[in-house]
C-alpha cells in the first residue's frame, strides 16, 4: 500500500488541424524561425518541464534560467519541503512577520476560494495530512476519534492576514499550499518567460499553462491521465490560452482502493467518495489548481455547477466507476 502511487500523467500530444494550420506553421517558421528548447527540474514536490520556442538560443537560455530562479524563490516562500520557507516558519511558530508578496498572493487566493466554496477549499488541512501520514507509518488509518480531534484545528477562518503579519488564531493550526501552489508557480513562470521575450511556451510546473503555439503552428495539447490505468490517457485537451490543473485520488493515497487519499473534505476529515479525477481550465493556473478541490468535494453535479458559475472556467471529471462528464466549454481535442 504505497503512500505515493504516481503523479498525474499529462502527456504532450502533437498534430496540426487542417490547411489553415499548415499556413500558420509556414508563417511561424518563415517569420520567426522558431527553435524548441526544453529544460527539466524539480520543484514543489513535482517534476517541472519547461518548453520554450525562440529563434535565438541565448534568449531562450536566459529566459529558462530566470524561470527556474523564480521557481527557487517560490519554493522559499510556499514550499512545505523547505524548512526555512515562509510557510514552514509559519507552521512552526504560529505567526510570521513581513511575509513575501508571493506567500501573501497564494494565501489570499486560497482564502478567497475558501469563501467562494463555503470552506470546501481550506489551506488548514495540513494537520489532517500529518495525521494520515503518521498512521500510514503503522500501516493503518486514523481512528474516527483521532480525525475528529484533528478536525478541530482545521478552519480557514482561523488565519489572521495582513501585509505585515500572518498569524494563526488556534494553536496547532497548520497550512499547506499543495492544493494551489503549483498553479501559482505555472503563472509566475509564464510571466517571467514573457518578460524575457518568449512568445511561445508550454509550462508544466505540476499544473499547466502556455503561451502561443508549437513550431508547426498547432496548439499545445496535453493528455488527462486515466485514474485507474497507469500511463494511459482518458482524454486529450487542446490548450486554448487558459491554464489547466488536474487533481486525482491516485496521486497520493493511504488505502489501496483510493478511498483515502490526499484530498480531504474539511467538513468530515476524510476523502470525498464520488470522483477519481478532476481537471479544471481557468484564466489562471492558481485558480484552476484551487478550483479542482471544491469540485472534488462537491461531486459531479454540484462541482460542475460551481465551475460553470465562474467566468472563463470549465471542468472535466471522472467518477470512481470510470464515467466522465464535462462542462460545455471544456476544450477536448477533436
Amino acid at each position: 500500500m504505497p503512500l505515493y502511487s504516481r503523479r498525474k500523467f499529462l502527456m504532450l500530444a502533437s498534430g496540426a488541424g487542417g490547411l489553415a494550420m499548415f499556413g500558420l506553421a509556414a508563417r511561424l517558421q518563415r517569420d520567426y524561425n522558431l527553435r524548441e528548447f526544453k529544460r527539466t527540474s524539480y520543484a514543489l514536490g513535482a517534476d517541472v518541464h519547461l518548453t520554450v520556442l525562440h529563434a535565438d538560443e541565448e534568449v531562450a537560455r536566459v529566459a529558462l534560467n530566470a524561470a527556474f530562479d523564480e521557481l527557487d524563490l517560490i519554493e522559499d516562500c510556499i514550499s512545505v519541503y523547505r524548512a526555512h520557507s515562509d510557510i514552514s516558519r509559519l507552521n512552526r511558530q504560529g505567526k510570521i512577520e513581513h511575509p513575501h508578496a508571493h506567500f501573501l498572493t497564494v494565501l489570499n487566493a486560497g482564502q478567497k476560494m475558501a469563501e467562494q466554496s463555503n470552506g470546501a477549499f481550506d489551506a488548514t488541512v495540513q494537520p489532517l495530512w500529518d495525521l494520515y501520514f503518521a498512521a500510514k507509518k503503522n500501516d493503518a488509518l486514523p481512528s474516527v476519534e483521532a480525525i475528529a480531534a484533528v478536525r478541530a484545528k482545521v478552519d480557514w477562518r482561523d488565519i489572521s492576514v495582513s501585509g505585515e503579519r500572518v498569524e494563526f488564531k488556534t494553536p496547532g493550526t497548520k497550512i499547506t499550499f499543495n492544493g494551489i501552489g503549483q498553479g501559482f508557480a505555472a503563472d509566475r513562470v509564464l510571466a517571467v518567460l514573457k518578460a524575457h521575450g518568449i512568445e511561445h511556451a508550454l509550462i508544466d510546473a505540476g499544473e499547466y499553462t502556455c503561451e502561443g503555439r508549437k513550431a508547426d503552428g498547432s496548439k499545445f495539447r496535453v493528455g488527462i491521465a486515466h485514474p485507474r490505468k497507469p500511463d494511459a490517457l482518458i482524454a486529450v485537451c487542446e490548450m486554448d490560452g487558459r491554464a489547466l490543473a488536474t487533481s486525482g485520488d491516485y496521486e497520493t493515497y493511504f488505502s489501496d482502493d483510493f478511498l483515502y487519499n490526499h484530498i480531504f473534505d474539511p467538513a468530515t476529515g476524510v476523502s470525498p467518495r464520488e470522483l477519481a479525477s478532476v481537471t479544471v481550465v481557468a484564466p489562471t493556473g492558481i485558480l484552476a489548481d484551487a478550483l479542482t478541490k471544491p469540485v472534488f468535494i462537491f461531486g459531479r453535479e454540484k462541482g460542475l455547477a460551481l465551475v460553470e458559475s465562474m467566468p472563463g472556467c470549465d471542468a472535466f471529471v471522472v467518477t470512481k466507476d470510470g464515467a466522465t462528464a464535462h462542462t460545455r466549454g471544456f476544450p477536448l481535442a477533436g
